[in-house]
């Protein structure tokens, strides 16, 4: 009987661990070891956190961007990751995404021929017109900055300005 019950502590005791780690990888909250705020504190936190993100909106250039995450990719997530950012180039390539079916558009910086892309998914409602857009076309976007590395940089939620 001893043995059963150590068997099935450390059999809990691996489960939740791995929760954590499954969590972490892919990037979402383990709940369950944590007590939740009450519904009003929930309301009160994720209206200021819109309500910031919606005033602020980063104006930057997008060879800067891309130089910012060629030179350090640590320091340019300070800046930009989870943030607002306007910025314009050249369509590269239309597409959807493969897991979401999203609307997706290749950006390059105005004028330069570079491996660096700036991938930008875009909210639902955006559809139509995107479907007016052609390669070379020089656009200007307002979306989330999710991530980015040496390589590419990901907007995610984007509108068309």
């Amino acid at each position: 009987l001893k043995s059963n019950q150590n068997s099935y502590f450390l059999l809990i005791a691996f489960l939740l661990s791995s929760k954590n780690i499954l969590c972490q990888f892919f990037n979402t909250k383990a709940i369950y070891s944590k007590k939740e705020p009450s519904e009003s504190v929930k309301t009160d936190i994720n209206a200021n956190v819109k309500s910031d993100v919606k005033d602020e909106v980063l104006n930057v250039d997008a060879r800067k961007l891309i130089e910012d995450y060629e030179a350090n990719t640590i320091n340019a997530n300070s800046k930009y990751q989870d943030k607002k950012i306007k910025l314009s180039g050249i369509i590269e390539n239309i597409d959807t995404t493969f897991w979401t079916d999203k609307p997706i558009i290749s950006l390059r910086p105005s004028g330069e021929n570079i491996l660096e892309t700036i991938y930008v998914t875009f909210k639902g409602d955006q559809i139509n017109k995107i479907r007016k857009l052609v390669k070379g076309q020089k656009i200007t976007v307002i979306g989330r900055c999710k991530s980015g590395d040496e390589y590419s940089v990901n907007l995610e939620d984007s509108v068309l300005v």
